[in-house]
């Protein structure tokens, strides 16, 4: 598969309950997402709880020595509904993408009760969609 540059679509709104950050290697592992973003919730919750339409509910996820493919959520609230834009420098098809995709609904589903709105859409956008099946 030749990558695809800027590639765009939304995830739609689902419940998730639990979710199982997992390792891909020794680079991208809890330390990448799990450590990072978790964390970081109850402040956006508050943010967006005292100014839902705030430019300032954002988490940046990578640093210097991070490899992790997601580099920024950001949070507003429009129309009683969570907006989730989550920004990606690379997805994998395989691999990338279906675990993305349930752990940002798992995000979703957190931000979306504690800021108490009826539901949540969230639009992805990546760098570079490609398929690789070695990691």
């Amino acid at each position: 598969m030749i990558p695809i540059i800027n590639y765009h679509y939304i995830i739609p709104y689902k419940e998730v309950e639990s979710f199982e950050f997992i390792k891909y290697n020794e680079i991208v592992n809890e330390e990448c997402y799990k450590k990072r973003i978790l964390p970081k919730l109850p402040k956006i919750i508050d943010t967006l709880i005292n100014t839902p339409q705030s430019r300032q509910a954002v988490i940046v996820c990578n640093n210097e020595v991070n490899n992790a493919c997601l580099i920024s959520l950001q949070f507003q609230i429009e129309n009683k509904k969570l907006i989730v834009i989550a920004n990606f420098r690379s997805q994998c098809e395989v691999n990338g993408r279906p675990y993305d995709t349930e752990m940002l609904q798992y995000i979703g589903t957190l931000v979306s009760r504690g800021c108490s709105t009826n539901k949540y859409k969230i639009y992805v956008n990546v760098g570079n969609y490609h398929l690789r099946t070695d990691i």
